[in-house]
């Protein structure tokens, strides 16, 4: 995300940009807000630096930009990747991914239509901690001191408040980011055993399981697949 920001950011039609990851529907996604100078500063409508851009962050590996003109009108309350959409609806999840799939591929193939894509994502995956729950009661450890220390490794804890005349800054705990990209740091993590204040290794009472993510659905109305 934030090679495609430093991408957007030198186009000259481009004032400012900025970008959050996640809560998003799906998994792994993120969204991005890109303000063009007035009218009269640049030479290219809005149509016209969307496609110079898509032209240049195609090279950033890892990630798809799918961009569109921010209409003064919405019809409809569901944000999108794309100016249209088109809407599946099924009791069944399988059955409901089969056929995303088959759709979203004619749709990419008609030529009509560009940068088409799918809130379905059935390859992404995900890691669960599994809790070794006899170990953990033999020690004394809850869950609750287990969600507690993955909050203060990744979370946003709060652990103190600096005040200056004009501001107040807060003082936010975490382990070190570049330990937060993988697992492994899970196996760098202890808890605080409540009989004699010790510390417990995270992976002596808990695993990890990497597997595919469970598939994410949008819902619409009162419709729940």
């Amino acid at each position: 995300m934030r090679r495609l920001c430093n991408i957007i950011m030198t186009d000259p039609a481009v004032d400012n940009v900025y970008y959050w990851i996640g809560p998003t529907p799906t998994f792994s996604q993120g969204r991005l807000m890109i303000n063009l100078k007035p009218f009269g500063q640049r030479t290219a409508n809005a149509t016209q630096v969307l496609a110079r851009l898509k032209r240049q962050t195609t090279g950033v590996q890892g990630i798809a930009l799918s961009m569109q003109v921010r209409q003064a009108i919405l019809v409809g309350g569901r944000m999108s990747a794309a100016q249209y959409q088109y809407t599946l609806q099924d009791s069944k999840r399988a059955e409901l991914a089969h056929w995303s799939q088959v759709l979203t591929k004619n749709f990419a193939t008609l030529p009509q239509l560009t940068d088409v894509s799918s809130d379905l994502q059935a390859s992404a995956t995900s890691a669960t901690l599994v809790i070794d729950r006899d170990t953990a009661s033999r020690l004394g450890i809850t869950a609750q001191m287990i969600d507690d220390t993955l909050y203060d490794a990744f979370g946003q804890r709060q652990v103190a408040t600096m005040f200056t005349q004009l501001n107040q800054y807060h003082v936010v705990e975490e382990v070190d980011p570049k330990f937060q990209l993988t697992t492994d740091a899970l196996s760098r993590l202890y808890i605080r055993w409540p009989t004699t204040q010790g510390l417990v290794p995270l992976n002596l009472i808990a695993r990890v399981s990497n597997e595919v993510a469970p598939i994410s659905v949008n819902t619409r109305g009162c419709f729940r697949p």
